[in-house]
């Protein structure tokens, strides 16, 4: 959470999670119970900050979806998750069939919570075909 918080430029949510990480790690409940609802406050402040920002671009573009999976494999080998996040944001912009969205989801789980870039690559790979 710390990673992707910085990700987006929330340098103050990003301490807060590194700060719960630690108290985590250190077994620092207390802290946790202090300061954990204030993390969700703020990334889900941040949700709905993003969500006004938000325009759904072109319908289900298969040129498009080509392209940014291309461009998710590169990233991935080249371990840049922004690079990687970045793609796959754009293309969850756009409107598709329910089992595109499904994978797509799944690559930015990957990528995002997991930091598993060769499962993501693997899932891109698989939807180019």
């Amino acid at each position: 959470m710390k990673s992707a918080c910085a990700n987006v430029g929330e340098r103050e949510l990003s301490e807060l999670a590194r700060q719960l990480e630690d108290a985590g790690r250190n077994g620092d409940a207390d802290f946790i119970a202090a300061n954990a609802e204030t993390l969700i406050e703020g990334l889900s402040a941040f949700a709905e900050s993003e969500k006004e920002s938000f325009t759904p671009i072109a319908c289900g573009n298969p040129a498009l979806l080509a392209e940014q999976l291309q461009k998710i494999i590169v990233a991935c080998d080249e371990f840049d998750e922004s690079a990687a996040l970045a793609a796959v944001d754009l293309l969850l912009k756009t409107q598709w069939p329910p089992a595109t969205k499904a994978t797509l989801g799944k690559i930015r789980v990957a990528i995002f919570s997991d930091s598993d870039f060769s499962m993501a690559k693997e899932l891109c790979e698989k939807a180019i075909g």
